[in-house]
């Protein structure tokens, strides 16, 4: 059994791997565990439809994500430690089950939407409320993605850096797959290799909070990204990402009847925080209260249950509060005390199979088959990659570079360190990016 070092060294080698959180946020792992925590939740959950890297990563190296919850338990001093999965899974379920070490607790989520959201996820496997504005540490909990646990146990035990990503592509095409992929990576060559017809619109992430990729061939692999989801041509998810301002703010006024279904299903109030969705719909139609009201799109987490499960008129109050609270400046991060919820809570997360046939995604449910990333000639890396600053570069133009060597270091708090994917010459530097010739 590997020993486990210091909590110094653990956050030491997790920063200089240039790790951040794989479920997302991207978030500077090294800074979460700086904060002490008495429990450590490894996020399994990966809620939104169709994507399937975190499960994959179960089956495949579930011995590595619970050495990574090890030694993140080890560094934030927590004394419990808790995995949390879905049994629909079940090959990822009876690996986890078999890899899990004394004193560690598996524990069952619904297939619901958003159950992975990290507030979510803190009440239903431990009862604690995150208040609005707060951290899970104020709750004295860490939550980590299952990628981020392996990465973590590579960057500790081996010193590794973390220089390829988990990703899948699903949804509409012919072959849905997932890889480990070369940061920087081409996206379109990954859509390409799954089947994708090249007219097809593709999301950056899942359905609910992915983006639309707009130009997939300078879409690159970061980070960050978990997969890419193609839809099929009747979605309903392109109008609602595309709707401007201008139209949200004429639905709301001539459509929006105040059902409140909206808050009453909105993950965030669920959870006791003061997040309400119709009071946001009321104030654009009436152009009225909406500064009294920007804390709470601030607070809002962009999960889309509102727009694209909730409302039936089809409205939009998440990108109401993604465009509005742009004019209004963000709260300072002061806690308040959740708020008790006299409802049944399991009623009102969205199924996933109801959630997919709202969207008209039902029939792309299927496995994905691994593959190795096809050859490319070029990675570009983008210096920042997640939450946080920019890495600074410390290699120039021409440079020979070999995979692992570290190509940008970190120089605040919140960036982290880059390291060459693959073998190769720099052939592009500038303030944003930087591009890799791979060498053959």
């Amino acid at each position: 059994m590997a020993t486990t070092p210091t909590a110094e060294v653990i956050r030491e080698r997790c920063r200089a791997a240039g790790l951040v959180g794989c479920g997302g946020g991207g978030f500077p792992t090294h800074a979460k565990l700086e904060r002490l925590a008495e429990v450590v939740i490894a996020n399994a959950a990966e809620c939104e439809p169709l994507l399937i890297k975190d499960t994959r990563l179960c089956e495949e190296a579930a011995e590595l994500v619970l050495r990574g919850l090890e030694l993140a338990a080890a560094a934030v001093g927590a004394r419990r430690r808790i995995v949390a999965a879905k049994p629909k899974r079940r090959e990822a379920w009876r690996a986890l089950r078999a890899a899990l070490g004394e004193g560690v607790e598996l524990v069952e989520l619904a297939d619901a939407y958003p159950v992975g959201d990290e507030v979510v996820l803190i009440e239903t496997v431990t009862g604690r409320r995150v208040p609005r504005f707060g951290l899970p540490g104020d709750v004295g909990v860490l939550v980590l993605n299952v990628e981020t646990l392996a990465a973590l146990a590579r960057a500790v035990d081996n010193e590794l850096p973390f220089t390829h990503k988990q990703v899948c592509v699903v949804g509409a095409v012919g072959r849905p797959l997932t890889v480990r992929a070369p940061l920087g990576y081409p996206a379109q060559a990954l859509l390409k290799a799954a089947g994708w017809d090249g007219n097809a619109p593709v999301l950056e992430g899942g359905p609910l909070m992915g983006g639309l990729l707009d130009e997939p061939a300078v879409g690159r692999v970061s980070k960050t990204t978990a997969g890419y989801t193609v839809l099929p041509p009747d979605s309903p998810i392109p109008r609602h990402l595309d709707r401007d301002a201008r139209l949200n703010r004429r639905l709301a006024l001539s459509a929006c009847t105040q059902c409140r279904y909206c808050t009453d299903l909105c993950p965030r109030w669920l959870a006791g925080q003061r997040v309400r969705p119709h009071r946001w719909m009321r104030a654009l139609a009436l152009n009225l209260g909406l500064a009294e009201l920007a804390g709470e799109m601030w607070a809002c987490s962009g999960c889309g249950v509102c727009e694209l499960y909730a409302c039936p008129e089809g409205l939009s109050p998440r990108r109401v509060a993604l465009e509005l609270r742009e004019g209004y400046p963000r709260p300072d991060r002061s806690v308040e005390e959740p708020e008790e919820r006299s409802v049944l809570l399991a009623g009102r997360r969205p199924p996933t199979s109801a959630l997919l046939t709202r969207l008209g995604l039902a029939d792309f449910v299927r496995p994905t088959v691994v593959i190795d990333p096809p050859p490319t000639e070029r990675l570009v890396l983008a210096l920042q990659q997640g939450t946080g600053y920019p890495a600074e570069p410390n290699v120039a133009v021409n440079d020979q570079v070999t995979a692992g060597q570290l190509l940008a270091e970190a120089t605040a708090r919140l960036a982290v360190p880059l390291h060459a994917p693959l073998d190769g010459r720099v052939s592009v530097l500038d303030s944003r990016q930087l591009a890799l010739e791979v060498s053959r």
